[in-house]
């Protein structure tokens, strides 16, 4: 797991906006090996900082759902929903 929290945060970090992970990886210079030295052996020094980041980021999100369950004046929003037949108009 904590490659692939390295992989993700290197990648949101290096990534153009909107870039898929395959042309990035294709894009990216020294390619796979390049990237296995980088997530797996360290080469850049901050796999630790990629790991604090993602656990910042996981930290930080928010279920909408269970939000919205625990939240009594959220469900008002769901409401024509629950128990009914009827379509959303």
């Amino acid at each position: 797991i904590k490659y692939l929290d390295r992989f993700m945060m290197f990648y949101i970090r290096t990534a153009d906006k909107l870039t898929r992970t395959a042309p990035w990886l294709e894009n990216l210079e020294g390619g796979i090996d390049y990237l296995k030295a980088v997530i797996i052996d360290d080469k850049l020094g901050l796999n630790a900082h990629l790991e604090e980041e993602m656990a910042r980021l996981r930290e930080a999100v928010v279920c909408e759902w269970t939000e919205t369950v625990n939240t009594p004046s959220a469900q008002t929003r769901f409401k024509h929903f629950i128990n009914s037949d009827k379509r959303d108009p």
